[in-house]
C-alpha cells in the first residue's frame, strides 16, 4: 500500500492518477468523530437511555458498517484509483464497496433523523398531543424516504454500471431527489422545534436557546447539496472511480456531521434552561450515586400548614409542599398539582374545617400508571374563613 517518498513513509501517496488518500483521510476522521459523539452522548443520557439514544446508536453501527466498506473497497479493490490502473474484478468489487457504503449511508442517516425526533418527542410531547402527532408522522415519513431512496437508487443500477465509461442513467436525478427530501427533514425538523417551543411560557432567551440548538441540523441539509453536485461531476466525468472519491468523501461529511448534531440538543447547557422554565426539578441528566443499590428515593417531609399550626383561627391559607431529591434521574414528565378552595359557607362561619373536608394527594394525572422512577411535586392550598369579629 504505501511507499517511501523522499525518506517519509506515505500510507497512501495521492496523485493525479490516485486519490485513495484523500477518501482515507476523510473516513478515518468521520469514524473518530462518530465513536467519539456516542461515547458521549452514553456519558449524557446514561441509566436513562431513551429511544432517541437506541436510535443514534443504532446509527453510529450502521455507519460503522459504512465505514468498513469503504475501507474494503480502498484496501482490497483499488477504490480510489484510476480506471486504467484496476482490473476488471477489481472495477466490480470496488463498485459493490461503493453501493453498499450508499446504502448503509442512507440508512444511517435516517436513523439520526429519527434519533432527533424522538427526543423531540421526549422533550415537548408528555402532554401535547399535537407534538406527538407531529413527531410520529415526520417519523413515519423518514421511515419511507429511506426505503423509496434504497430502491430508487439501486434498481437498473448494478456494480457493473457503478465505474464503468457508460453510467447508469438517471443517477444524478435519483441522487437530486433524495438530497432534496434529506434536506426538506431537516428543515422540517428544525420548523417543528420552532412551533413546539414558541407557544411555552418562558423567556425569550429559553426560547432562542433550544431552537439554537436544533439549527445545526440545517448544515446537515448543505452537505447533502455539495454531495449531489460531486455525484453530477462523477456521473459526467472521463475516469469515475477518480470522481467516485470526492462523491464519497463528501457522503462521510455528512455522515459524519449528521450524527454529532444529533446529539447537540442533548447537551445539558441548551435544555438547563428549558427544564427549569417547564419545572422538571430534576433533570433526566443528572446521575444518583447515593441510592443506586437500594432503589429508594429521599424525600423531605410534608410542611405543616399554617391551618395546622394555627388551628384555624383567622383566615388562613394552608400549603402542603413535597420537595424532590434532585439527585436521582427522573424523567422530564409534567408535575402534578392539585389545589383545593374549601368555606363553610353562610351557615357555617366561625367553624373550623373538619378533617373530612382536609384534601388528600392523590397522583398525577400525567403518570399513567407508570412504573419508571418518578417523584411528583403536589402543591395543596386551602382556603377557610371565620366572621369578622
Amino acid at each position: 500500500m504505501g511507499h517511501y517518498v523522499n525518506g517519509f513513509y506515505v500510507f497512501s501517496p495521492v496523485s493525479a492518477d490516485d486519490r485513495a488518500g484523500i477518501l482515507y483521510v476523510a473516513t478515518i476522521l468521520s469514524l473518530i468523530f462518530s465513536v467519539l459523539t456516542l461515547i458521549v452522548r452514553y456519558h449524557i443520557q446514561r441509566r436513562t437511555f431513551g429511544l432517541d439514544f437506541w436510535f443514534i446508536f443504532a446509527a453510529t453501527i450502521v455507519a460503522l458498517g459504512q465505514y468498513a466498506a469503504i475501507f474494503v473497497g480502498l484496501d482490497n479493490y483499488a477504490l480510489g484509483r484510476a480506471v486504467h490502473l484496476m482490473s476488471k474484478s477489481d472495477q466490480l468489487n470496488a463498485a459493490r464497496s461503493a453501493i453498499a457504503s450508499n446504502c448503509l449511508f442512507l440508512i444511517a442517516n435516517a436513523l439520526s433523523k429519527c434519533s432527533v425526533i424522538f427526543f423531540m418527542k421526549r422533550l415537548f410531547s408528555t402532554d401535547n398531543r399535537t407534538a406527538r402527532t407531529l413527531c410520529n408522522s415526520l417519523l413515519a415519513l423518514v421511515a419511507v424516504w429511506v426505503v423509496a431512496s434504497i430502491l430508487g437508487l439501486s434498481i437498473t443500477c448494478g456494480p457493473a454500471t457503478k465505474l464503468a465509461q457508460h453510467r447508469c442513467d438517471g443517477q444524478i436525478a435519483r441522487w437530486s431527489v433524495v438530497a432534496t427530501f434529506d434536506s426538506l427533514f431537516e428543515i422540517a425538523i428544525f420548523l417543528l422545534s420552532i412551533i413546539l417551543v414558541v407557544p411555552l411560557q418562558m423567556t425569550s432567551e429559553i426560547k432562542i436557546s433550544v431552537i439554537f440548538a436544533f439549527c445545526f441540523r440545517l448544515i446537515v441539509a448543505v452537505f447533502a447539496i455539495i454531495h449531489v453536485y460531486y455525484i453530477a461531476q462523477w456521473s459526467t466525468s472521463s475516469d469515475p472511480s477518480i470522481a467516485a472519491v470526492y462523491s464519497l468523501l463528501w457522503q462521510q461529511v455528512e455522515l459524519g456531521y449528521a450524527l454529532m448534531a444529533a446529539t447537540i440538543p442533548t447537551l445539558r447547557s441548551f435544555v438547563r434552561g428549558y427544564e427549569k422554565a417547564m419545572g422538571w426539578e430534576s433533570s433526566y441528566y443528572i446521575r444518583n450515586t447515593a441510592s443506586r443499590t437500594t432503589g429508594t428515593y429521599a424525600m423531605s417531609t410534608m410542611n405543616k400548614s399554617r391551618h395546622e399550626e394555627e388551628g384555624g383561627g383567622g383566615q388562613v391559607i394552608g400549603l402542603h409542599r413535597m420537595e424532590t431529591n434532585d439527585t436521582q434521574p427522573l424523567r422530564p414528565d409534567r408535575q402534578g398539582y392539585k389545589a383545593s378552595i374549601y368555606g363553610g359557607g353562610q351557615g357555617a362561619l366561625g367553624s373550623e374545617v373538619s378533617d373530612a373536608n382536609m384534601p388528600r394527594r392523590t397522583k398525577s394525572s400525567g403518570s399513567n400508571d407508570s412504573q419508571e422512577p418518578i417523584i411528583r411535586k403536589d402543591v395543596e392550598i386551602q382556603v377557610s374563613s371565620e366572621a369578622a369579629i
